[in-house]
């Protein structure tokens, strides 16, 4: 974890880190949250937001833990696996 207090940052540290943030984001979204490893916090959030939120973020935890267990991450994207980070796409 790393940042700033209302924008903290995670990574797990795997070979998989990429295809783990694409199925976090993936996840989150059919929850109803726009998520990555990238925790923007406001004070509008409200203390159920915010359990619910890490709630939902915790079952995609025991997912990973299972993938990384037995690698099997590339069975549950559903999506092509994000980018390292900013690229011209031009």
């Amino acid at each position: 974890c790393y940042g700033l207090s209302s924008i903290k940052s995670f990574e797990i540290k795997s070979k998989n880190w990429l295809k783990y943030k694409t199925f976090i984001t993936q996840e989150m979204l059919k929850k109803g949250f726009l998520a990555g490893n990238t925790v923007f916090t406001c004070i509008d959030h409200t203390d159920q937001i915010i359990k619910n939120y890490l709630k939902n973020l915790d079952e995609v935890f025991k997912k990973i833990k299972m993938c990384e267990n037995t690698n099997s991450i590339d069975m549950l994207l559903e999506t092509p696996v994000c980018h390292t980070g900013f690229k011209r796409i031009n």
